[in-house]
């Protein structure tokens, strides 16, 4: 079964380094600061905002091994902070820009 996962983290007064290492080690593991619609359009998401398609038998098991994944790439760059992970099955996803 295919799930949406989304990631969104806060860090603990780190270095622009320290960002640009876990953003290489998300699109390393399929997660993007940008979602694509049905009709290939692309959106950015806020900041510190990841999404990624994944497949998997189990929901909770999708969430866990995304966000064991996650923690490591934390341990490797030496990051601190904290993350929050949503996984979903059927979903449904806008975008909305404040003028």
């Amino acid at each position: 079964m295919s799930y949406l996962v989304t990631v969104t983290f806060d860090l603990k007064n780190e270095t622009s380094e320290v960002y640009k290492a876990i953003d290489e080690a998300l699109s390393q593991l399929g997660l993007s600061r940008k979602i694509g619609d049905s009709a290939g359009k692309s959106y950015e998401l806020p900041a510190n905002t990841y999404a990624g398609k994944f497949e998997g038998e189990k929901v909770g098991t999708v969430r866990d091994d995304i966000a064991t994944r996650i923690e490591s790439a934390f341990q490797r760059v030496g990051a601190k902070g904290r993350m929050y992970v949503t996984v979903g099955s059927p979903w449904a996803w806008g975008i909305r820009y404040s003028p």
